[in-house]
């Protein structure tokens, strides 16, 4: 794979996790009396061949997003309605990846090939 063609790639990459990872943090459900979910959001970089970039919620400190975003039975047997936040975000950035993507690799194939 040409040079030109990796780079553009783990530029868009970078810049959709970077976007997803500000909106992340602005949507996460807040709390005055305990530890922010919103706060454990990171960006974390993978394997560089494979221009990997994750982000990711939650931490051995606050394990409440699961039953955050799904709902889940109180101690005292009530119900707590879910509160969707990740998968509404992840949809929403995945449909952005693939379209940057596809425009970003139309325009570097076209300057490549010279088309």
């Amino acid at each position: 794979m040409p040079a030109a063609v990796r780079q553009r790639i783990d530029e868009v990459n970078r810049k959709v996790a970077t976007a997803m990872l500000k909106r992340g943090k602005i949507i996460t459900p807040r709390t005055e009396d305990a530890p922010h979910l919103g706060d454990s959001i990171e960006l974390t970089v993978g394997d560089s061949r494979l221009m990997e970039y994750s982000v990711s919620v939650g931490d051995s400190a606050l394990v409440y997003a699961v039953p955050l975003e799904f709902g889940h039975v109180a101690r005292d047997g009530s119900h707590v309605p879910a509160n969707p936040f990740w998968v509404p975000l992840t949809r929403i950035y995945r449909k952005r990846h693939r379209s940057n993507l596809r425009t970003a690799l139309r325009k570097v194939f076209k300057q490549e090939l010279g088309l």
